[in-house]
C-alpha cells in the first residue's frame, strides 16, 4: 500500500472541459499547408475564407478559425501530449498543480468520445517543502565565563541561544551565538615553587677593602603552568610567542626563615693587598 507521502502525489480523477468547434463548414477558416506537432502551430498560410471541408481535402493541412489562436490539424482527431505541470500552488506545505491535453484533429472523435478542441485536465497534490521556514530569535546573553587565566591578560566568553522563538524548517538566527572579550586580572601571580640548588660562589667583595666576603644563594623558583604557546602582543616588543604573561610570585616552604632567597656568606681568606702594577715595576 502507498505511504501517506506517496498518496499525496496520486493523480486525481481528470477534469474534462469540452470546447467544441462550430458545425463543420458553417464559417470560413484560415487554411495552412502544415501542422507542427511539436509546437501545435499552423505553418504556411494558403489563404482565408475557405470551408473546412475544402481545406482538409489534404490531411497534412491545418486550419484556424478567424480570431482564434487554436490550430487544428486536418488529420483524424487524437490527444496532444500532456503539458508540463504548472508550478505548485504553494511554495511550502501541501498544494496542487495542473496539466492538460487537447483533442486535436478533424472529422471524428478522440478516445473517450471527446470532440476536437476539447480540453482534458489532471490535478495532483504537490509539496515543494514540508513546512514554511521562519526565522528564529536570540535569547538574552548568558553570564560571562571566568577569565581564561588566573592572573594577567586573558579572554572571557558568553553565549546565547536561538530559541526566542525557535526557528522552523532551518530558518536560522542572524549573528553569532558566542562573543568574547579581553579580561585583565592582577599582574602578580602567586604560584607554588621550590628551592633551587645552591648557586656557585660569587666574587669576593670588596676586592680591595677590609674583610672581603663571597656569597651564594638558593632561590624560590615558581612552577609555571604548562600553557600552550600563544602569539601575544608584548608591551614595547610587538608580537611574541609566549606561554605566560605576568609576574609570578613563588611560594616555597620556609628555609632558614626565608621565603624567597636564602643567602650564605663566607670570608675570603689571606687576601693580597691591591697595589698598582706600575709602581711594582719601578
Amino acid at each position: 500500500m502507498p505511504t501517506p507521502a506517496q498518496t499525496s502525489w496520486l493523480l486525481l480523477p481528470p477534469l474534462l472541459l469540452l470546447l467544441t468547434l462550430p458545425a463543420t463548414g458553417s464559417e470560413p477558416v484560415l487554411c495552412f499547408t502544415q501542422y507542427e506537432e511539436s509546437s501545435g502551430k499552423c505553418k504556411g498560410l494558403l489563404g482565408g475564407g475557405v470551408r473546412v471541408q475544402d481545406c482538409c481535402l489534404n490531411a497534412a493541412y491545418a486550419f484556424q478559425e478567424p480570431g482564434s489562436k487554436l490550430c487544428q490539424p486536418c488529420r483524424s482527431p487524437k490527444w496532444s501530449p500532456w503539458s508540463s505541470w504548472t508550478p505548485c500552488s504553494m511554495t511550502c506545505t501541501e498544494g496542487s498543480q495542473l496539466r492538460h491535453r487537447r483533442c486535436l484533429g478533424w472529422d471524428g472523435q478522440c478516445p473517450e468520445k471527446q470532440q476536437p478542441g476539447a480540453l482534458e485536465w489532471q490535478l495532483q497534490a504537490c509539496e515543494n517543502q514540508k513546512c514554511c521556514p521562519e526565522m528564529g530569535g536570540w535569547s538574552k546573553w548568558g553570564p560571562w565565563t571566568p577569565c581564561s587565566v588566573t592572573c594577567s591578560k586573558g579572554t572571557r566568553t558568553r553565549h546565547r541561544k536561538c530559541d526566542e522563538p525557535t526557528p522552523k524548517c532551518e530558518g536560522s538566527c542572524p549573528g553569532s551565538a558566542q562573543e568574547s572579550e579581553a579580561c585583565d586580572t592582577k599582574q602578580i601571580c602567586p604560584m607554588e615553587g621550590s628551592w633551587t640548588e645552591w648557586s656557585t660562589w660569587g666574587l669576593c667583595t670588596p676586592a680591595c677593602g677590609p674583610s672581603p666576603t663571597r656569597s651564594r644563594q638558593r632561590l624560590c623558583k615558581a612552577h609555571l603552568p604548562n600553557y600552550a604557546p600563544t602569539i601575544s602582543i608584548v608591551e614595547g616588543q610587538g608580537e611574541k610567542n609566549v606561554t605566560f604573561w605576568g609576574t609570578p610570585l613563588a611560594k616555597c616552604e620556609l628555609l632558614q626563615g626565608q621565603r624567597l632567597v636564602v643567602e650564605e656568606k663566607r670570608p675570603c681568606l689571606h687576601a693580597p693587598a691591591c697595589e698598582d702594577p706600575e709602581d711594582e715595576e719601578l
